[in-house]
């Protein structure tokens, strides 16, 4: 046990160490941008060269990598009025060999993708065209996570009609035999002429009106509520569970105080998300985990908190790593556990959350703020309420051998937290399916652990028959869970605008299911809805087009038609385009298995698409 403790100890070092490693990966290429002409009129067309200087000794993934779990090279426009963006066209990548890689389609040096750019004839003054370029640099040996750079590019622009010389359209640029291969991922120039027009957006689980401020504030408290059942947030309830134990240990007005300190962390960290995506729209809801650091940060503080209920806090540690596990039973504590629960509840929405956002955002900021303040407010009740009442947690057992064992138990499920999330991080070098069964491990060793350790340590027949049926359900949910994401029923064909394009000229329908690693509802609509036989066999049958479009970074080039379909950006969702339709149908957040069926046994017969989109 000593020596288990002791490499533990060696590992949670190195990771208190590995976000300042990975962050010098972040300077592994710069990225400048430049137009062709600095000055233009409105309706002129322009082209944008980005230049990503790779450094010396290191590699980028190209945009068109060998292997499909490398991350490609994507520059993504950040959406503004007054310009259109073309297709990117990206150079050809080189194939080159490395000792721990195996051959790569990689950029060395200095790379130039060129970013067609057409002026809107109404436009006029300084138009600041900006984006962002995600890269993956590798050394000869391994790679470090994806990064994202930003680029900004300043036009002035001058009114007037353009000169008859100026293209209606954005020019074509010329492209060598070599780039075609690279090229031919994006969509044509006139790929948005052929996308279906995006949706009218949907009254959501209650009509809201403009002045339905006190049915949208009830409405946002019940979801807060919620949101402590969705698959995001459920890992954390065992740490909640373990919270309450703790600060139960305490009077009732130190009990009631602690939980109070939660809910001023977990409202304050609703209170800063409503500012950074109502008021300030700097961020769309769930996209703090398209963010490399954020990811990093979460995934430490959880390994923490699993290795702090596993006892290994007895070695040795550096100061530093104390700060990173909330105790339960301090103020400070309790805070940031409100703050880390926060955090967790961001990659998940469901159907009441998403109307309720759209809702917000059309208000005047303040009251658009207030209102996602009241969800923060409505997760944090049923937590003080629980630490108004400390007696009912005095009745569950929190020292001896039954309290142990439920805490280190509870820690396996807390190290799976931290590996769910670590997946942007680790997904280049594990496919998925590895990946899915590796949380899978670590839970069937949880159960076995449970059911050993209530063996020795209590051994009473009462004891062991509720530990064995507790570990054989856990098991047999996550096992079933698991298989129907490792499963492969569906042709998956990688996104692109091209693809989709092509798919709706069929005539057949077109299924996107939109996804992210960290988005938790999106696993779960993926694998108790989208792989349900009901679906699969309307899909056959169907004749349904199967598109995977992932935005677990935010820059891949689904996400323009995400923001599009869905301005408010959070996921999951399903949008739907049926044969003689125009417009699709939406469906937000967690849905069943039925509200698809329902959709897709729709019977038309002109041509159209069906768009499922599952952040996810």
């Amino acid at each position: 046990m000593n020596r288990f403790r002791s490499i533990a100890g060696l590992l949670l070092v190195a990771l208190c160490v590995w976000p300042a490693a990975l962050a010098n990966a972040a300077g592994q290429a710069t990225v400048t941008a430049a137009a062709d002409h600095d000055h233009a009129k409105a309706g002129d067309s322009v082209t944008i060269d980005v230049t990503i200087d790779v450094a010396q000794g290191l590699h980028a993934q190209s945009h068109t990598p060998n292997d499909p779990n490398y991350i490609p090279l994507v520059l993504t426009p950040k959406a503004m009025p007054g310009v259109t963006f073309g297709t990117p066209v990206y150079p050809a990548g080189v194939d080159e060999t490395y000792p721990g890689l195996g051959t790569l389609n990689v950029y060395t040096g200095q790379v130039v993708v060129k970013l067609p750019v057409k002026i809107a004839a109404d436009a006029a003054g300084p138009l600041k065209v900006a984006g962002v370029v995600r890269y993956q640099a590798c050394n000869d040996t391994a790679c470090f996570p994806p990064q994202r750079a930003p680029f900004e590019v300043t036009i002035t622009v001058e009114s007037g009609k353009a000169p008859a010389t100026t293209q209606a359209a954005v020019p074509p640029v010329a492209t060598p035999p070599a780039t075609q291969a690279a090229v031919a991922t994006t969509a044509p120039a006139d790929a948005a002429a052929v996308l279906p027009p995006p949706p009218a957006e949907p009254a959501g689980w209650l009509t809201l009106s403009d002045n339905s401020y006190g049915l949208a504030f009830a409405m946002a408290f019940v979801v807060g509520i919620i949101f402590n059942a969705v698959p995001c947030v459920l890992p954390v309830v065992p740490l909640k569970i373990a919270g309450f134990y703790e600060a139960a240990q305490h009077d009732r007005r130190k009990c009631f105080m602690l939980g109070l300190a939660f809910s001023a962390g977990l409202v304050a960290s609703f209170a800063v998300l409503a500012l950074l995506v109502v008021v300030l729209r700097t961020l769309t809801w769930g996209g703090l985990f398209q963010q490399t650091w954020f990811t990093i940060s979460i995934v430490l503080v959880l390994t923490i908190m699993a290795a702090s209920q596993f006892g290994l806090f007895t070695i040795n540690l550096p100061t530093a790593a104390y700060g990173f596990s909330p105790r339960h039973d301090t103020y400070t504590g309790n805070v940031l556990f409100g703050i880390l629960t926060a955090a967790l509840s961001t990659p998940c929405t469901i159907g009441p959350f998403s109307a309720l956002l759209t809702w917000a955002l059309a208000r005047p900021p303040v009251l658009g703020a207030a209102t996602i303040v009241v969800v923060g407010c409505g997760m944090a009740s049923p937590y003080l309420v629980m630490s108004a009442f400390p007696q009912v947690a005095r009745k569950f057992p929190r020292t001896g051998p039954v309290g142990e064992i439920i805490k280190q138990t509870l820690a396996f499920f807390v190290l799976a937290t931290a590996v769910y999330f670590a997946r942007p991080l680790i997904g280049s070098w594990i496919a998925p399916a590895a990946f899915w069964w590796t949380l899978f491990a670590i839970v069937a060793v949880a159960c076995v652990f449970l059911v050993i350790r209530t063996i020795r340590s209590v051994g009473t027949p009462r004891a062991i028959a509720i530990s064995s049926v507790i570990a054989a359900i856990v098991a047999l949910g996550s096992g079933l869970g698991v298989a129907s994401l490792a499963r492969h029923p569906y042709q998956w064909q990688p996104y692109t605008d091209v693809a989709l394009a092509e798919a709706i000229k069929t005539g057949r329908p077109v299924l996107i299911d939109f996804t992210a690693d960290w988005c938790g509802n999106c696993h779960v609509l993926e694998a108790w809805v989208i792989n349900d036989k009901s679906i699969v066999h309307a899909v056959q049958t169907g004749g349904v087009i199967m598109l995977k479009a992932d935005v677990t970074y935010g820059t891949e080039a689904a996400v323009p038609l995400k923001d599009k379909l869905v301005p408010t950006g959070e996921i999951p969702l399903t949008a739907v385009y049926l044969p003689g339709q125009s417009e699709p149908k939406l469906l937000k957040g967690i849905y069943t298995t039925a509200d698809l069926l329902h959709i897709l046994d729709e019977k038309k017969t002109d041509s159209a698409a069906i768009v499922l989109s599952n952040n996810g």
